[in-house]
């Protein structure tokens, strides 16, 4: 079996979470493969994006697979498994549902406007 940690938003593998598991899991002589999910450039990082990270992996082995997600890495975890069937288990640490649309309500539409003359926000 793979193992795979995802992180979650504002964050990397590289957390004092994913550190932490990755320790964890060392002891036990397992690999926790732990992809940066940013892909190199917050600024340009979306979920669509953040799936085709972790999406390249899963596409090249076929292996029985466990996920554990963090945040908005639990959400892309649950939308990974929806899609590739070797996906076995699922580890779901305060999970991010409707991230986009709780988001969205943060703010007001002066700030949506910008956000879409610019393409980018803050």
């Amino acid at each position: 079996m793979q193992y795979f940690y995802l992180h979650g938003f504002l964050s990397g593998p590289r957390s004092k979470k994913g550190e932490f598991l990755a320790h964890k899991f060392r002891e036990k002589g397992i690999n926790l493969i732990r992809p940066d999910l940013n892909d190199g450039d917050f600024s340009r990082m979306t979920i669509s994006s953040q799936l085709a990270v972790v999406e390249k992996h899963l596409t090249n082995n076929a292996e029985p697979t466990m996920l554990i997600g963090s945040s908005l890495g639990a959400y892309l975890a649950v939308l990974l498994a929806d899609k590739f069937l070797h996906i076995e288990k699922l580890v779901l640490i305060a999970p991010a549902f409707e991230f986009a649309e709780r988001f969205l309500k943060t703010m007001d539409s002066s700030q949506l406007a910008d956000w879409k003359n610019k393409g980018h926000i803050s």
